[in-house]
């Protein structure tokens, strides 16, 4: 998950854009860095996915140019192939790592090249200007606002903000800020070319399509879980994860004491797939104690949204 924060400006202490950025240690609970620059400060809080190691860590730095990423880069080892043939070297496994390079070699087209989901902060110490993007469906979260004083912040949470902008917005996505500009660079919305296919020839490219974005996304150093239902969203991703694992694949599942009818169809798919299987049971006493940190969590009051999210925070807790 991570957090990642960034402010164009001299005139906040390190201290209290520490301060700001501890909003969401729960974001990145394994790690916490700050740096400062010509451009002002950069910080990231680290939940370790890839590259586990301590060179793993953000920002990076290449000579005067650093990044912060809040993201997963799929199929990034073919591009670090790649750009370790042109000569570039590195120090961890981290997805991340590639991302100045890519700068260096494609400029701001670099997020055209990326199949990843993402929120970034990136400083260009040649040409003095601090980039900002967001990956086109928006998946990873990113906010941003002016101080008083003008200068620009960027954070992955709006409350990382709070008191630091008057008014905070939603980063939009699909885009990259550059010299006081937003541009976009990919319109998901945008229809490209009408599909005319028969059925059959749809139905097997949809199945095509969801078998590898689940596989590129098996690919992590730190262990997968996932998160089972046994609705047909999450048995479907299951059944393709564990035919592509070589052991079991570990599933979990929530569900109320007094009612456990979710239970039970995971329990069946689980038992289908021959997954390791855990079962977490609540009641209406742990969904009442959980909502004021559900509600700090999420930062909204949106109750659709908070309720959808009870048995997730739950479930990830437990």
């Amino acid at each position: 998950m991570c957090c990642i924060m960034g402010y164009a400006g001299k005139d906040l202490s390190r201290e209290e854009f520490a301060a700001y950025l501890a909003r969401t240690k729960s974001r990145g609970p394994d790690d916490s860095r700050i740096i400062e620059g010509p451009f002002g400060l950069l910080g990231f809080n680290r939940l370790a996915i890839m590259g586990l190691t301590a060179e793993g860590m953000q920002p990076f730095v290449r000579g005067d140019d650093a990044v912060v990423c809040n993201g997963e880069l799929y199929g990034f080892r073919a591009e670090k192939a790649r750009l370790e043939q042109k000569g570039y070297t590195f120090q961890s496994d981290s997805d991340c790592e590639i991302l100045l390079p890519m700068y260096y070699e494609y400029g701001l087209d670099m997020f055209r090249h990326m199949d990843a989901e993402f929120a970034m902060i990136l400083y260009d110490a040649k040409r003095g200007r601090l980039i900002a993007a967001r990956d086109p469906f928006g998946i990873r979260p990113l906010f941003y606002g002016y101080s008083d004083s003008g200068k620009i912040a960027f954070a992955s949470e709006a409350k990382q903000l709070v008191g630091l902008c008057a008014e905070i917005f939603p980063f939009p996505i699909g885009s990259f800020y550059c010299d006081g500009l937003f541009v976009q660079y990919d319109d998901i919305a945008a229809v490209q070319e009408v599909c005319r296919d028969d059925l059959d020839t749809i139905t097997a490219n949809i199945r095509e399509k969801l078998i590898r974005a689940v596989d590129k996304r098996l690919d992590a150093d730190a262990p997968v879980g996932f998160l089972l239902s046994g609705g047909l969203d999450s048995s479907l991703v299951c059944a393709i994860a564990a035919r592509q694992s070589k052991k079991p694949i570990r599933t979990f599942a929530i569900g109320m004491s007094s009612d456990a009818i979710d239970l039970k169809y995971a329990r069946e798919v689980a038992d289908y797939l021959h997954s390791d299987h855990r079962e977490i049971l609540i009641d209406r006493n742990d969904v009442l104690s959980s909502l004021e940190d559900v509600v700090a969590a999420l930062g909204t009051f949106d109750i659709t949204t908070i309720r959808a999210s009870m048995g997730m925070y739950l479930i990830c807790k437990a």
